[in-house]
């Protein structure tokens, strides 16, 4: 599991794929990525998170174990017909993940590689579902989502359209069981004593004096609440926007092994 979520999420970073040393072709199939890339993981697990070659205290019995459930969990999640996966991008992620494998174990993390991992991975595969087809995943859908009740690609309602049933395109939002326009920046707030009353995400809040909405606020500004500020957090003892929770350094050893015992 640990290297599916390195490949999910922003902590893990999966600049992906694989390919051998004499591959000039440029590209690499999923196949290839799924166990060059899990044999890459496992040698940097056993370099950071075993202890003299022992594998006891980690999540696996040994490399081979690992190897194995990495490759296969991997390609359990991404080998399928609904997704295109384009292998010149897949290249491409490979090298990224190749590189961050590469940090030494007492190293401190980099976000933006971590971000640029995950950026080349997601690019990698494309939509193969057309509208009614069957789906799991928005990701699935050519320009359109996967609709979970009805579990096919269903298209966007336009402006003005019906959305009781289905999501409005970019930019809209359902009022009614009608695609509307979002409120914009001066606009009033449309239910000042509920959220969402600016219906902008976190780009907007509804100011409870003047009843309009207003851009959020940035780090450092003064707030009152926490829906005016852009990180949701408002300090209650300098009443001042911040982020609730400061990220604390990370070591490559303790972000891919934070299971095993590194005593």
């Amino acid at each position: 599991m640990k290297l599916i979520n390195l490949f999910l999420s922003i902590t893990l970073a999966l600049s992906i794929i694989a390919c051998d040393d004499d591959d000039s072709g440029g590209t690499i199939t999923l196949e290839a990525f799924s166990l060059q890339i899990s044999e890459k993981y496992c040698s940097r697990y056993d370099d950071c998170c075993s202890t003299n070659g022992n594998w006891d205290a980690t999540e696996y019995e040994s490399y081979d174990d690992c190897v194995e459930q990495a490759s296969s969990e991997f390609l359990d999640d991404y080998q399928n017909d609904r997704i295109i996966v384009n292998e010149s991008k897949l290249k491409t992620a490979y090298d990224s993940y190749s590189r961050y494998l590469q940090t030494d174990c007492t190293q401190i993390t980099d976000d933006e590689v971590i971000i640029e991992v995950w950026t080349d991975l997601f690019s990698s595969f494309e939509p193969a579902q057309n509208l009614g087809d069957y789906c799991e995943d928005d990701f699935e859908c050519k320009d359109s989502y996967c609709h979970s009740d009805l579990g096919e690609c269903t298209a966007y309602a336009e402006m003005d359209e019906d959305c009781s049933e289905n999501r409005c395109v970019d930019g809209a939002r359902c009022k009614e069981g009608v695609c509307v326009e979002l409120l914009q920046e001066g606009d009033d707030c449309e239910s000042p004593d509920s959220y969402p009353n600016c219906y902008g995400g976190d780009e907007l809040y509804c100011n409870q004096e003047t009843i309009k909405c207003e851009k959020t606020k940035e780090n450092g500004e003064d707030c009152t609440t926490d829906e005016q500020c852009k990180s949701w957090f408002c300090d209650p003892d300098t009443s001042k926007c911040a982020n609730e929770w400061e990220e604390e350094e990370e070591t490559f050893e303790e972000f891919i092994c934070p299971e095993a015992d590194m005593a």
